[in-house]
């Protein structure tokens, strides 16, 4: 089983950002498969950080 994680990035500034659209998520998802040498992620945890709801 794989598990991974996703949501927050560090952007340019190195400070953490959190998911600025629905694109973003995709995009994290695909980089996780392609990092990873998967075609599926059985799990993907939505990491949040602050307060984010």
């Amino acid at each position: 089983m794989i598990v991974t994680k996703m949501g927050v990035v560090r952007g340019e500034d190195v400070l953490w950002q959190p998911p600025q659209s629905a694109e973003n998520l995709t995009r994290a998802e695909h980089d996780n498969l392609r990092n990873l040498g998967f075609d599926h992620l059985d799990v993907v945890n939505m990491q949040l950080m602050g307060g984010a709801k």
